[in-house]
This record gives C-alpha cells, sequence and structure tokens, in this order.
C-alpha cells in the first residue's frame, strides 16, 4: 500500500512512542520490525522478507535480523551496544557481491592475451575464471531470493530482465509497496 509522507510521519510518531522504552536487541525484536515496517505500509513482513536470514560472509555464517532482498537489511542492536559491528556485517552482506564480481575481473585479467570469447569457451575456460563466476552467481541469486539448487541459468536470467522490465515500466519512485 502506497503512503502518503503526512500517514508515513503521523506512523513515524506513534512508532517512536510504542517503542522508546524497549532496550534490548532480544526484547521482541521481531515485533519491533514488523511495527517499523507498518510505519511505511508494509502490512505482512514475512510476506517480503525474512527474518534471521542465514549468509555466509567472508567464509563465516552470520545471521541478518530482517531482509527484504533487493530492498532493506535490518541489523539490531541492545541500547549501549556499539552500532559499529551490525554497520560493518551489513556492509560487508553488501559488498560481497562487489567482492565476487571484482574477483571475475581479476581471473579475467591473469589472461590479458585471450579474447574475452577464448574466456568464456565453455571447453576451455580457465578454472580460476570459472570458480568465481559460479561464486557471484550463486551471491546473486541469493540476493534476489532465487533458488540455488533449483533454478537454471537461463530461468535466472529470464527472471532477472522481467525485473528489470517491471522496474523499467514502473513509472513511480518504486520504493513503497
Amino acid at each position: 500500500m502506497r503512503l502518503t509522507w503526512d500517514t508515513i510521519q503521523v506512523n513515524a510518531v506513534a512508532f517512536v512512542k510504542r517503542w522508546q522504552g524497549i532496550t534490548s536487541e532480544k526484547q521482541r525484536d521481531q515485533g519491533f520490525i514488523e511495527a517499523l515496517l507498518r510505519v511505511f505500509g508494509v502490512e505482512d513482513s514475512r510476506a517480503v522478507g525474512t527474518f534471521q536470514e542465514k549468509t555466509r560472509i567472508e567464509g563465516s555464517t552470520k545471521w541478518i535480523d530482517y531482509l527484504w532482498k533487493s530492498k532493506i537489511a535490518i541489523e539490531m542492536k541492545s541500547k549501549g551496544e556499539s552500532l559499529d559491528n551490525a554497520f560493518e556485517q551489513l556492509r560487508q552482506y553488501m559488498q560481497s557481491i562487489e567482492k565476487l564480481a571484482q574477483a571475475v575481473l581479476d581471473a579475467r585479467a591473469l589472461y590479458p592475451d585471450s579474447s574475452l570469447a577464448d574466456l568464456y569457451d565453455p571447453l576451455t575456460m580457465p578454472p580460476e575464471l570459472l570458480k568465481a563466476h559460479r561464486a557471484l552467481d550463486r551471491a546473486v541469486m541469493q540476493a534476489y531470493g532465487f533458488s540455488v539448487r533449483d533454478m537454471t541459468e537461463e530461468s535466472c536470467v529470464a527472471e532477472l530482465m522481467k525485473r528489470y522490465r517491471e522496474i523499467a515500466e514502473d513509472k513511480t519512485d518504486n520504493l513503497w509497496i
């Protein structure tokens, strides 16, 4: 539901009044996130996102408190805790795709005398490049909420193009549901 800025402001003031005494991250964290998203007109947070989203960052498993893929990531901390670690975790999550894309470019740079046609020949693709692309493909698919196990490359590209067309045809700001 698309809300006016006046409605969002009224909702935000009510939200702050309701939650101002909560000091612990685990003290109704899902309820807090659900209420926060309702400020902006999101009535069913589970329909658009995931609580406690498991992700891999630099080889270790991390949990994002709430993730609405391609829209918002929320990492909460209790009152008095440093937000630096939460910020760093989210920054690493968001930058992981950039790092994987750079790994593809780095793998291609190992073969400066090869054309793109040579590098991407399925029979002779360098193993470093293949490994880098597979890692990048997995990360992109996870970021868009695609099934890494079940989705083929062709269906992934088709879905990405469909989403691009929807965004390109949408003349609104595409921020709200």
